[in-house]
């Protein structure tokens, strides 16, 4: 759980290194696979967790913050980079970078989007009718996300999708497994299998910035 919660090492700023180890009759662990800084976890009834250096960064060594604490230091050391060339297999238009790809995923859909089984997007949805009912979101299909500086591009199984920036109103988290947004207005969803929802919120939300002050559109974004 901690790992989806900080997902990216306070001390050496590697994504997705934590891991955690649950002890038995001892206080669980989290451990960062490229610093080797580890920290002691501690659940403080009705409180935050609170986490504690124990090993692997002299420096820091005893240091004990709330888990909140913890990840804005975390969060304040990232400044989004663009991949390599090639580092992706998206189809990049000239001048447009990509900051984030991601391993599988799944894509929700309303049941009466007609992207559902489509190659390519269409035009925007119109809008519901007063009144009338919302669909329920589906499962619609599994593939990679990718955020560039233009769009977050789904390249799935059967569907392929760019929800642009000078579209998108907003992006939001669910819990802390979805991703959501609206296109339009139009809703989608994602929930990543193996990666922190927190961690595309924040990487979203830096490039997302960055286009609207080109646009001078403002895209919201839920808290991170």
């Amino acid at each position: 759980m901690i790992p989806q919660l900080l997902w990216r090492c306070p001390f050496c700023g590697a994504d997705d290194a934590l891991e955690q180890r649950r002890g038995w009759r001892r206080p669980a662990h989290v451990r960062c696979a490229r610093c080797a800084t580890a920290l002691e976890v501690r659940r403080v009834i009705g409180g935050d967790y609170r986490l504690r250096v124990v090993g692997g960064s002299g420096a820091a060594s005893g240091a004990e913050r709330p888990l909140a604490e913890w990840y804005a230091i975390a969060k304040a050391s990232l400044t989004p980079s663009p991949l390599p060339r090639g580092a992706t297999a998206l189809s990049l238009a000239p001048g447009e970078d990509a900051y984030l790809e991601s391993r599988e995923a799944d894509l929700y859909l309303r049941a009466d989007d007609a992207n559902r089984g489509a190659a390519a997007r269409p035009g925007a949805p119109a809008a519901d009718p007063p009144g009338a009912r919302v669909p329920r979101m589906r499962r619609g299909d599994t593939g990679r996300v990718t955020l560039t500086s233009e769009r977050l591009a789904w390249r799935g199984q059967r569907v392929a999708l760019d929800f642009w920036w000078t579209r998108v109103e907003s992006v939001h988290t669910e819990v802390t497994w979805r991703l959501g947004l609206m296109d339009g207005r139009q809703p989608y969803k994602v929930r990543f299998h193996r990666e922190s929802v927190l961690k595309w919120l924040t990487y979203i939300a830096a490039v997302a910035a960055r286009a609207g002050e080109r646009t001078g559109r403002r895209i919201a974004v839920s808290n991170y």
